[in-house]
């Protein structure tokens, strides 16, 4: 039996949770989501809300509804960019 003194046990609980809640940031960093908010696709468009509701209203950019907010998929918006890329830089 090995006997552990209340404070290094509770010292051993909070750096495995620091430990737990930092790989778990890490993890989510490494891994980006394939879901852009409505902010994030403006910014990877580099265009204003309005001309990204443009898009998805008048050029059929693919989006999904989640109650008021809406989502685009990063290879959506590749997609996109590639359709309508006109060959000047």
């Amino acid at each position: 039996m090995v006997l552990i003194k209340t404070k290094d046990w509770d010292d051993f609980k909070t750096e495995i949770s620091f430990l737990i809640k930092h790989h778990m940031s890490l993890a989510k960093k490494q891994v980006p989501s394939p879901w852009l908010s409505e902010k994030e696709a403006c910014k990877f468009l580099n265009v204003s809300k309005g001309t990204l509701r443009s898009y998805r209203l008048n050029k059929g950019l693919p989006y999904s509804k989640n109650g008021k907010q809406n989502f685009y998929k990063r290879e959506d918006l590749n997609q996109f960019l590639h359709q309508n890329y006109n060959g000047h830089e």
